[in-house]
């Protein structure tokens, strides 16, 4: 992710920044990799070995072109091992068919399943399930690299790695240049992840779900031409949702590059985050990486759709809950919930922001209890930027028109800001920040344009928007080669 900095003058926040993240990389499956023909095989031939221990295990390998490798390894562990597997790699019938294509199942423990599909050139899958042999029940994998009707899919990478209980993930990737990571531990987790890249040769995407316990979910999409989008989902703890949509085309009104990043939980890994507040003197490094462990109940929903957008949301503590949606060009979006929790200060905080336009920016740092803040900016060349520390703070603002600037900070309790502009103005509020033990304090501005138009003032704060159900993976059943034998 492209290093963002918002500067809101010494108000209240001096610096929030953005530096990349960086997706970890597929496993290559090795154990496919590392196959050796059997003589009197003819060179480039496709090579294939299953290895089942236990019980009602099945495995199908299917292969057609050149120089494919398929790796397959069940067993029972110490669970009922009813494993069932399938690799099918194919390619457009010529000499170039499935070249370099690569696949690895792995399975241990109860009631697992696991698909393969590969079509086209160079692509690498790797699944396992159940990396203990006493952790792995209730587990479905589906993978598949390519079109199924065009074959093509150059230079994908793919992993699926689950252990525990009703673990559940799904990665479909077109061509090209895509990769993909999911990895899950825990109990009843759900991963889905959609990438899809047209025409032949055009700019692949990235995608990184890691979830660590509970029952969370994760869901990235990923579509367009033009880009290389990157999003990454980081969850640990309990009842943690995130969803994550990105498209970008190569025509006039959206094409570029994509970026969000999730992190709910302590496991933040290499997104650097750096928030500096000038009156509360706190600096937050690598935010979730150590600290409160508590993850619980976070929601985020993050849309973008348009050119060389940012959004990032880290939320740690409990019944938190964020929304971002960017359509536009260069837009910025941070929301960090509970940043500063050094007396177990967790609470209900709400973030949503909306920003329709070019070259907007908005940020929200919340802690504490019950605090909310919603920024909606329409038009061009707004800025937004509010945090809230305390308990009961609420913040509103809506910009419409260009040129806008707003900037809102409150600290202690029982604080409402609310402003409102239309043309071009320009409002800073601040209530209470120094002045200790707090107060009701409660501010209202208002500004319309240069023509002297007016408008509706809404106090109100959207509902919150509710997670899309889960799409179940399909049982399947591989059928016997000589059924009643």
């Amino acid at each position: 992710m492209k290093k963002v900095i918002f500067c809101a003058a010494a108000l209240m926040i001096g610096a929030v920044g953005l530096a990349q993240t960086t997706p970890d990389t597929p496993d290559a499956p090795n154990n496919a990799l590392l196959l050796t023909l059997s003589q009197p095989a003819a060179p480039g031939a496709n090579r294939a070995k299953a290895i089942q221990n236990g019980m009602n295990n099945k495995v199908a390998v299917k292969q057609v072109g050149t120089s494919q490798n398929a790796y397959s390894d069940q067993g029972d562990g110490s669970g009922m091992g009813s494993n069932q597997g399938r690799i099918w790699q194919t390619g457009n019938v010529s000499s170039s068919s499935g070249d370099s294509n690569m696949a690895e199942l792995y399975q241990r423990g109860t009631s697992n399943q696991s698909t393969q599909y590969q079509f086209g050139d160079g692509n690498e899958s790797l699944v396992k399930q159940g990396n203990m042999d006493s952790g792995s029940s209730g587990n479905k994998a589906y993978a598949q690299q390519g079109d199924i009707t065009a074959q093509e899919a150059q230079d994908n990478k793919l992993e699926i790695s689950q252990n525990g209980d009703d673990n559940q993930a799904r990665t479909e990737q077109r061509f090209d240049n895509n990769e993909a990571l999911t990895d899950q531990t825990g109990t009843d987790n759900y991963a889905d992840i959609y990438q899809y890249a047209q025409p032949d040769q055009s700019d692949g995407h990235t995608a990184e779900v890691t979830q660590n316990g509970g029952l969370n979910d994760a869901w990235v999409r990923q579509d367009g031409v033009g880009a290389r989008n990157a999003a990454t989902s980081r969850q640990d703890g309990t009842d943690n949702y995130s969803d994550q949509v990105q498209w970008s085309t190569d025509n006039t009104d959206f094409a570029d590059s994509n970026n969000a990043a999730v992190f709910q939980g302590t496991n933040g890994g290499n997104l650097m985050t750096t928030v500096i507040d000038s009156y509360m003197d706190t600096f937050v490094d690598n935010y979730h990486v150590g600290g409160n462990s508590a993850s619980i109940r976070n929601s985020a929903f993050q849309d973008q759709y348009g050119d060389d957008n940012d959004a990032a949301a880290f939320q740690r503590g409990q019944d938190n809950y964020s929304e971002q949606k960017q359509v536009g060009d260069e837009n910025d979006a941070l929301v960090i919930q509970n940043f500063y929790d050094p007396n177990g200060a967790n609470g209900n905080n709400y973030a949503k922001q909306t920003q329709t336009g070019d070259y907007n920016i908005a940020g929200i740092a919340q802690n504490g209890y019950n605090n909310r803040a919603l920024q909606s900016q329409n038009g061009d060349y707004n800025i937004a930027l509010s945090t809230q520390q305390g308990h009961d703070n609420d913040a509103n603002v809506h910009q419409i028109g260009d040129d806008n600037y707003a900037t809102t900070a409150q600290r202690a309790s029982c604080n409402d800001i609310l402003v409102v502009q239309y043309d071009g103005q320009s409002a800073v509020v601040e209530q209470n920040l120094d002045g200790l033990p707090g107060g009701n304090n409660t501010a209202n501005i208002y500004q319309s344009g240069p023509d002297g138009g007016g408008g509706t003032i809404n106090c109100a704060f959207d509902p919150k928007l509710t997670p899309r159900t889960r799409v179940d993976i399909p049982v399947f059943n591989i059928p016997d080669v000589c059924p009643g034998c």
